[in-house]
């Protein structure tokens, strides 16, 4: 491969109150031979949140850089015959995660290689494969034995998430929602400085609002929604001191739509 990794990124939906992290790690750290640093993206998406934990691997896969391997256990389908799926984008890190669009994003933003890790060669638990089948397969990259324990497949056979497409349809702007983050503000798909209007009518499945483009959360009034220029390239609904995800009335993957108004 032709990196040392020295960082393993830890992205699940375990939680903080169980043994479930601690054992993984552990794991790891029984197999490997030299010195890795642990990074906790998050054990907290959401229990069986594949949607919200593929924004948070894709985004967490921007800083961390080239000797980092991902390790993404949100699986709602353990146990079944789902695929593991080993991505390696070029000069970048390597992602591990069960086959179900959890890597979605990170196919789209950083493009590369894709594998599906080779069926274990004994018996594991039906219910803990972070720890029987993801935790061993992590630290045989990180000793460099990847090649070994994959197989090549290619960006069509693998799930993939579906979500609705950025594009202007006339005087509207379709896009979806990428992420609701611990404050409630909404990340769209929408590019940043695509916006002309000051002002626009927004429907979402949960109603229609009308948004202002600002600058600051704390520009608006209460339960005023607001379209800010995100820290990731998108444009964000928040409002001030409240939930915009609960007064839009939206989650991960549901479509926006923004209508100029002047």
């Amino acid at each position: 491969m032709g990196v040392e990794f020295t960082k393993i990124a830890f992205t699940s939906d375990f939680g903080y109150r169980d043994h479930y992290v601690a054992v993984v790690k552990a794991t790891i750290l029984s197999r490997v031979t030299r010195s890795v640093t642990f990074v906790d993206v998050t054990h907290d998406v959401g229990r069986q949140n594949v949607r919200r934990a593929a924004y948070t691997v894709g985004v967490s896969g921007k800083y961390l850089g080239e000797d980092t391997v991902h390790l993404v256990v949100v699986d709602p389908t353990v146990g079944t015959d789902r695929r593991i799926v080993v991505f390696k984008p070029r000069d970048h890190c390597v992602f591990v995660a069960p086959d179900n669009g959890v890597l979605t994003l990170a196919y789209e933003w950083f493009r590369g290689e894709v594998y599906y890790a080779k069926p274990p060669s004994k018996p594991v638990s039906h219910t803990f494969h972070a720890r029987d089948v993801f935790a061993p397969l992590v630290a045989e990259i990180v000793e460099g034995r990847l090649r070994e324990h994959v197989e090549p497949t290619s960006l069509d056979a693998v799930v993939k998430l579906n979500y609705p497409a950025y594009e202007r349809l006339g005087d509207r702007v379709h896009g979806c929602v990428l992420y609701t983050d611990v404050f409630g503000d909404v990340i769209t798909n929408i590019p940043n400085g695509s916006l002309e209007a000051t002002s626009y009518r927004l429907i979402t499945r949960g109603g229609e609002f009308v948004v202002s483009q600002a600058s600051s959360y704390s520009a608006g009034l209460a339960q005023q929604p607001l379209l800010i220029e995100g820290s990731e390239g998108y444009y964000e609904v928040a409002v001030n001191k409240d939930s915009a995800a609960s007064v839009l009335g939206v989650t991960e993957g549901d479509e926006v739509i923004l209508v100029g108004t002047h």
